[in-house]
């Protein structure tokens, strides 16, 4: 549903984030979708400060909000409750620094397709190197075998097919080492190259004061581990 700004009752002396202000305002005016705010019966803000101040500050008629279904939690009576929750929550969330999720997921998606692209390339690189110790291993096993039959062809005659046989055999093998061998080097080059993107894509920065993406990426882990800690202290309180 949608209510007019001027109608949601909330405390205009409470202290904002102003990241998570100019987050939102940049969503609102970039049309993107945003999670509605929450208001209890009497339009008493539950949740959304930072959306509805952005709204506010673009000069927004209205905005998306949900009607809060209310708790035992949420009655004045329950005010031991509700104050050690609330106690809990601030301490937890004043830790837990504001990251924009989405950006973070979309770096994450690039970084996973690239990091599959390294070990597709890597397990074809180890596939060759098996291949080329196998070829390997089998001239080396072939070649006292023609100095036999070549010693041999001296004495008898007939050991001609042998050593004709042999020969050709080791030179498919050789011919075919080559091969593996200079294709080992186009894959090995392709990792080194695909390592050194991956490598200068970690160290990218949208712009002057930004964090790198590498760092960005560190950051949400960091929030996801200070919201598990928040999550258990909320649980604890709780009891």
């Amino acid at each position: 549903m949608k209510l007019n700004v001027d109608e949601i009752v909330y405390d205009q002396t409470r202290t904002v984030n102003s990241d998570r202000v100019a987050h939102y305002k940049k969503e609102f005016e970039q049309g993107r979708e945003v999670s509605p705010i929450l208001v209890d019966d009497t339009n008493q803000l539950v949740d959304g400060i930072h959306r509805l101040t952005a709204a506010r500050l673009l000069k927004h008629k209205t905005i998306a909000a949900e009607r809060h279904v209310a708790t035992p939690l949420d009655l004045y009576n329950r005010s031991a409750i509700t104050d050690a929750i609330s106690r809990a929550t601030t301490e937890a969330m004043a830790r837990v620094p504001f990251v924009d999720r989405r950006q973070a997921s979309e770096i994450r998606n690039q970084l996973r397709v690239k990091q599959a692209q390294i070990e597709g390339n890597e397990a074809e690189q180890t596939k060759t190197e098996q291949i080329i110790v196998s070829l390997t291993g089998k001239v080396a096993a072939l070649r006292p075998l023609l100095k036999k039959y070549q010693a041999g062809l001296a004495k008898q005659p007939h050991y001609a097919g042998l050593v004709d046989e042999t020969s050709l055999k080791m030179s498919n093998l050789e011919r075919d080492l080559v091969f593996w061998k200079k294709d080992l080097e186009r894959v090995t080059r392709i990792v080194v190259s695909q390592k050194k993107l991956l490598k200068e894509f970690l160290a990218q920065t949208p712009g002057k004061g930004f964090p790198t993406n590498g760092e960005l990426l560190e950051q949400q882990d960091e929030l996801r581990k200070l919201e598990r800690e928040a999550a258990n202290e909320l649980r604890a309180a709780s009891f």
